[in-house]
């Protein structure tokens, strides 16, 4: 029998959306919100601009944005509830911002928050919805003549993509890849198709260390301003520049990452008008170049 085909997937999502957000157990302002928050064609793969920058390496990327941290949950959050389990104050802020508001829900807040809530509500719909696009979006990158990557946990740490790898690489998607902060995972992926790089907190040098010593990649954002240079090495291990891309996965072969071992990814800063306040406020989490 033949997968059901993204319209129909569309068309249950609309008929069970009101069961789908109450299974996800939110607090009636939230809830509500979220219920209003559903678009007219639901799709769960979007892009960012870094995401299209890995065009010219000949790479169509996707990324689906869930609610990260405690966001879903509300601005002051809900007990330990969130999608990002190894999410430290200081990350949380800079992804978040302090100024998120309570009441109203910002277009990409609710972009977010109905993937997130269609993830926590009906996960068994999430992934037939998201292998579907997978498939389409294979195709359209095979059209044009390029590979394909699709990133699960573009604003999350659920561990989705790396449980999905095998069904999306079935789907015809070439490659699978996301950031973590959870260790484990961390080090089952390195040498494996599935591209997880780990990502530094402020707060877990040590597991970082492992990850390297390991031969994997770690994520560091650097107080480098954009068109600074980062520093060439950090603890000993060599650094890239990750903000030419977000292609990870290819970071050995057209980034100039060595061809094994340990490496670190480094990202600039990206902070608004008053650099020297956030930066102090964003605290361990960014590193001195």
């Amino acid at each position: 029998m033949s997968a059901p085909s993204l319209a129909s997937l569309r068309r249950q999502l609309w008929r069970d959306w009101p069961r789908i957000v109450d299974a996800c157990r939110l607090d009636p302002i939230r809830s509500a919100q979220v219920k209003a928050a559903l678009p007219l064609t639901p799709k769960l793969l979007g892009s960012s601009v870094k995401v299209k920058a890995g065009e010219s390496l000949g790479v169509l990327s996707s990324v689906v944005y869930l609610a990260p941290a405690g966001e879903l949950f509300g601005a002051e959050g809900s007990g330990r509830r969130t999608l990002c389990p190894k999410a430290s104050p200081e990350c949380e802020a800079a992804c978040l911002g302090r100024k998120a508001g309570r009441m109203i829900m910002r277009p990409m807040e609710r972009a977010r928050a109905w993937k997130a809530a269609l993830f926590l509500g009906d996960r068994a719909l999430f992934r037939a919805l998201l292998l579907a696009e997978a498939e389409a979006f294979a195709r359209k990158a095979r059209k044009a003549g390029m590979r394909s990557a699709i990133r699960v946990d573009g604003s999350s740490d659920t561990g989705e993509g790396q449980r999905l790898h095998a069904a999306l690489r079935a789907a015809g998607v070439d490659h699978v890849w996301d950031y973590s902060k959870v260790l484990g995972r961390a080090l089952r992926a390195i040498g494996g198709e599935y591209s997880l790089t780990f990502s530094f907190s402020g707060h877990n040098v040590a597991e970082s260390l492992e990850v390297l010593r390991a031969g994997g990649g770690v994520a560091v954002v650097f107080s480098s301003a954009k068109g600074e240079a980062l520093p060439s090495a950090w603890n000993g291990f060599p650094v890239v520049d990750g903000d030419v891309s977000d292609a990870r996965f290819l970071d050995r072969s057209h980034n100039g990452a060595p061809a094994s071992g340990g490496y670190v990814v480094g990202l600039r800063f990206k902070a608004a008008a008053r650099r020297a306040e956030a930066l102090a406020e964003a605290g361990p989490f960014v590193v001195a170049a």
